[in-house]
């Protein structure tokens, strides 16, 4: 979550014009990117890319000259004006791919395991080459692609780190390219293939990744080989698991309260028990409504200003977090919410600060009332240890366990879990916690049809196609 002083930079970045310019262009993107008879049009959707591409670029090159001038600062306000035009590049560059996270999305129909999958690998950086142009060749790819396909360029988003191009073909095929020597070669996972057969090699971590990622999407199930010196030294499994049921969701909360908002600067209420939503209308905030605003704030429930760990409060802003390479990869991507394309924006700016908080203590109970035995686990405390640096895919030391479960059925016991990773990907998707109780009881009753014995899972929720654009 941002700290004090980055949520401070961050939230008043909208008070400066030159930051909001793009405002409107990046509204027009994001409505045009969810049209939807656009949406499933290949050359429509390869042609709104490559207009992106050449953003992104830009944004990038003005990037690459901020963190120069703060190199070359000679007095404080240089480097305060350098490091102000280095906070916007990177805000822009943030909202631009969230706009086409939200494509990649829809492509793969929400399936938050793939996307997951595909989001395992460091940054590709810039897409300024110095020995070629890449944009131009990304472009060329999506535009000369199948005509009845769907594209997406990888590098445009925060989410696709594996590979170059993802091409989606009709019957639900999809495929992973990788292209190298400036266009001359492109990589699937049947050039990978022949390469292992040919050479006898497991092929090097960057086709690893793309053939591990392409065997996923085909097979439902991840599997990844962790190899040392050319050998397997562990595998790990992980089952896909398809569960659908209706989401209960607090949409028409969220754009009652912003629409409030919009009216009265802030607008705040509890949705459902343990369940709480606050929202500011931040660009419309005057120096004189100061009082007024801390006042409405200090009249939240007494619950919410817990300060045990009972209580997660998660924000819009956390999404803006930006670690190294590192993203919050269980926040969606706000482009694909149902609400307007101005709110959406809005959101990905900051123009809108939206908080919402959840008291687990309550979820604990809901538990409980479906027949659930519980162990209480200690995230807080796992996440405050140093961690190791991931060295494969979903090598991960931290246990992010919330709840321990249990339910008998018959002679046997189901053991499950709620992870604080639920809680926020529940909230920052403005879910209700029925999302979670729903969850478990769906992975209890297909455990009971499928009968598999101690397995990794990963869900995939169906039910979020029917509720996000």
């Amino acid at each position: 979550m941002l700290d004090k002083k980055e949520f401070i930079e961050k939230a008043t970045l909208i008070y400066h014009s030159g930051y909001n310019k793009n405002f409107d262009s990046f509204t027009s993107m994001l409505r045009w990117s969810r049209v939807p008879i656009l949406r499933r049009n290949g050359f429509f959707m390869a042609a709104l890319q490559s207009n992106m591409l050449k953003s992104l670029a830009v944004f990038q090159e003005d990037l690459r000259k901020a963190e120069g001038e703060l190199r070359d600062a000679q007095d404080d306000e240089a480097k305060k004006k350098a490091e102000h035009r280095i906070l916007v590049q990177r805000q822009w560059i943030r909202v631009l791919q969230t706009i086409a996270d939200g494509i990649a999305w829809r492509f793969y129909r929400f399936n938050r395991p793939l996307l997951r999958v595909m989001s395992e690998n460091s940054n590709p950086g810039d897409l300024k080459k110095s020995d070629y142009d890449y944009v131009a060749l990304l472009r060329q790819l999506l535009v000369s692609a199948p005509r009845f396909s769907l594209r997406i360029a990888n590098d445009l988003t925060r989410f696709l780190r594996i590979a170059d191009i993802t091409i989606f073909f009709s019957g639900n095929k999809v495929m992973l390219y990788e292209v190298k020597k400036k266009g001359e070669k492109i990589f699937d996972s049947g050039t990978i293939l022949a390469e292992m057969r040919k050479h006898r090699v497991w092929p090097k971590p960057q086709k690893l990744r793309q053939l591990v990622a392409q065997m996923a999407i085909i097979n439902e199930k991840i599997q990844v080989p962790v190899v040392e010196n050319g050998k397997i030294v562990k595998q790990v499994e992980i089952d896909i698991v398809n569960l659908d049921f209706d989401i209960k969701n607090h949409f028409s909360a969220l754009k009652r309260f912003i629409r409030q908002a919009d009216k009265d600067v802030f607008a705040a209420g509890i949705v459902e028990e343990g369940y709480h939503i606050e929202v500011t209308a931040a660009e419309k905030l005057k120096a004189s409504e100061l009082e007024r605003l801390k006042a409405a704030k200090r009249a939240v429930p007494g619950w919410i200003k817990k300060t045990d760990g009972s209580v997660i409060k998660v924000a819009n802003f956390d999404s803006f977090i930006d670690a190294g390479t590192e993203f919050p990869r269980n926040i969606l991507p706000y482009s694909v919410l149902p609400l307007s394309a101005t709110d959406c924006t809005r959101l990905m700016m900051g123009h809108l600060q939206v908080f919402v908080s959840v008291d687990t203590g309550i979820l604990r109970r809901k538990l409980i009332e479906r027949g659930w035995r519980i162990k209480d686990g200690n995230p807080w405390k796992e996440m405050a240890k140093a961690g190791k640096t991931r060295t494969h895919m979903f090598d991960h030391d931290r246990d992010s366990t919330l709840f321990y479960l249990e339910k008998d059925e018959g002679n046997a016991t189901y053991k499950s879990a709620v992870l604080l990773d639920d809680v926020l990907m529940m909230a920052t998707s403005f879910y209700g916690l029925d999302f979670i109780l729903d969850s478990v009881d769906a992975m209890f009753e297909t455990s009971k049809t499928e009968k598999k014995r101690k397995r990794l899972i990963a869900r995939n929720y169906v039910g979020e196609r029917r509720v996000l654009l």
